[in-house]
């Protein structure tokens, strides 16, 4: 076979394992909390992100580039997952492990479909910004 229909069937074949439904608080939540929390989360924001919640993972109040909604696979937050490089691989060598491409391909998925995440959940004030502080 020639490498154009090896490549065409391995599309086929990964987009056929792709699931229809991502959801959001089962599937994307718990991904994020486990490989993006320590450094992109409540108490510590590396570069200003915070990846804790739908809406400012979307960067809805405040836009931060990481999700292209047109071409999913082209988005920065996946272009960092699934990069070789070490020095902008996403998490970083020695803070975690890499994403799966199964993983990689939920993000994508979820990203495809708007990157939909419940209207109403909480975020969470970061300790830094009670009164006391």
């Amino acid at each position: 076979m020639s490498r154009t229909i090896l490549a065409v069937l391995a599309i086929v074949l990964v987009g056929s394992n792709l699931r229809a439904d991502v959801d959001y608080d089962s599937d994307i939540k718990p991904l994020f909390q486990e490989k993006c929390g320590a450094c992109h989360g409540v108490l510590e924001q590396e570069g200003g992100l915070r990846l804790d919640a739908g809406s400012l993972i979307r960067g809805d109040e405040s836009p931060n580039g990481l999700l292209d909604f047109d071409q999913p696979a082209d988005s920065e937050l996946i272009r960092r997952v699934a990069t070789s490089d070490s020095e902008e691989r996403m998490p970083p060598e020695g803070e975690g492990t890499p994403l799966s491409a199964q993983q990689i391909e939920l993000l994508t998925q979820w990203i495809k479909l708007g990157a939909p995440s419940p209207p109403n959940e909480e975020i969470i004030e970061s300790p830094s910004e009670h009164w006391a502080y």
